[in-house]
């Protein structure tokens, strides 16, 4: 009778051990599970911040032609305005001269 009895123990205890090892394996499959969805998580992150300082390049490069664009147009425009100026100053002395001319006869 204590032969079966501490069978019996021995049997409900190796039972109640494979239940724990089957927990254990079960939680280790869940960590190993989120370790995985937690490198995802990171690799998608990376990915996104990787992505995002390309997009800031392009778009400071982007913004970089605009000015340099910007200011190409300026000086043309300036330099537009003081060919401008100079043909009007030409003229107005051209005709200040053949006022004179007329003027001397």
């Amino acid at each position: 009778e204590e032969v079966c009895s501490r069978d019996g123990a021995i049997a409900d205890l190796n039972y109640a051990l494979a239940g724990m090892e089957e927990k254990l394996r079960s939680a280790e499959l869940e960590v190993a599970r989120l370790q995985l969805g937690m490198g995802d998580m990171a690799v998608t992150l990376e990915t996104q911040e990787e992505q995002s300082r390309l997009n800031e390049a392009a778009l400071n490069s982007e913004i970089e032609a605009h000015r340099t664009t910007i200011s190409n147009l300026q000086q043309r425009q300036v330099r537009e305005l003081q060919e401008i100026r100079s043909r009007v100053k030409k003229s107005v002395e051209s005709k200040d001269r053949q006022k004179e001319e007329l003027a001397a006869r």
